[in-house]
């Protein structure tokens, strides 16, 4: 004896609408990935921007700690010559004091970042990583709303799904079968066969789960749609910020570099007039602070910058390693 059956869809329109939103799932787990490729690079490149930002302010706080010294120093003779009053030397140190306490918090600070940086990258970094820009990331379609627009086509093709399952489906199935041998009384040769086919049509009347799935699907959809709308206005007022607020952010650099020459400058005439006894302590101090805070400003726009150029690489999806080298 043998025999074999078999069952096709001859037309299931559930299964194209099905085969449809897979496509569609699959192409959406693709944009998340890069999504998240690009946001683990952005979240690397943040964070060693803001370790160089962390140093340069530690580098500054150093210069004006070795400038204050050696102020110190020369009043102390003053001081115990008695040509100018002890007050003056505690100006100095409390000065000194302020910076070394800024010096200790940003110490705190690049620990935090270090351990960041571990965490991203398992790699131990001792100091920021050299960072210049390639070329800015490419302008073009932002790739959360991409996700969004293909979340809600896979979830509009699950409403097409469900309300197919409501409709008729035609399946071709038969069986070939048979027995071909000898009779075990008569020792005759026996040979039957049954076999057959047919075309079935199945129409789904009276499952009431189908209309229920149907409308959770259609719920679905509707809100997919609301979300993508409230995506689209959320990042594209994001591009909008970014992309004017990177000139404000170069024209700060430009403006810090000029300050932090004509601070330094100043300073070194406030010095001269300082040992000539012809400024105060406290104008003294004041250009040592102004240098610091333009020294800073400058640190603070470059680092900006840089903040900005990963927010956009992450808002097109742009893959850094071309962006950054």
């Amino acid at each position: 004896s043998y025999g074999i059956s078999f069952q096709a869809p001859l037309y299931v329109s559930k299964i194209f609408r099905l085969r449809e939103k897979l496509a569609l799932l699959s192409h959406k787990s693709e944009i998340a990935r890069q999504i998240n490729l690009v946001n683990r690079q952005a979240a690397v490149v943040s964070l060693n921007s803001a370790y160089h930002y962390l140093s340069e302010l530690d580098i500054a706080i150093d210069a004006r700690l070795k400038s204050l010294a050696q102020t110190h120093d020369d009043l102390a003779l003053k001081v115990k010559n008695g040509r100018t009053p002890e007050a003056e030397l505690m100006k100095i140190d409390n000065s000194i004091i302020t910076l070394q306490e800024q010096k200790n918090d940003l110490a705190d600070k690049i620990l935090n970042v270090q351990r960041d940086l571990k965490n991203f990258t398992d790699l131990v970094v001792d100091e920021p990583v050299p960072m210049n820009l390639a070329e800015m990331p490419a302008e073009g379609k932002i790739i959360g709303l991409t996700l969004e627009k293909t979340s809600l086509a896979a979830q509009e093709k699950e409403v097409e799904r469900s309300h197919a399952e409501r409709l008729p489906a035609v399946v071709a199935h038969g069986t070939l079968s048979g027995n071909d041998g000898e009779a075990y009384n008569t020792e005759s040769h026996i040979f039957r066969e049954y076999s057959f086919a047919g075309v079935e049509l199945s129409v789904p009347l009276f499952d009431k789960t189908l209309s229920t799935d149907e409308s959770i699907a259609i719920i679905a959809a509707k809100k997919a749609r609301q979300r993508l709308k409230d995506t689209e206005i959320e990042l594209m007022a994001r591009e909008k910020n970014l992309k004017a607020r990177l000139p404000v952010v170069e024209k700060s650099r430009q403006l810090a570099e000029k300050s932090v020459k004509n601070n330094a400058d100043l300073l070194n005439i406030a010095r001269v007039s300082y040992d000539s006894g012809r400024t105060t302590t406290e104008e003294y101090l004041r250009y040592e602070a102004q240098v610091f805070t333009s020294q800073a400003n400058l640190a603070g726009a470059i680092d900006a910058k840089w903040q900005i150029i990963t927010k956009l690489a992450v808002l097109y999806g742009t893959d850094l390693r071309g962006v950054v080298k």
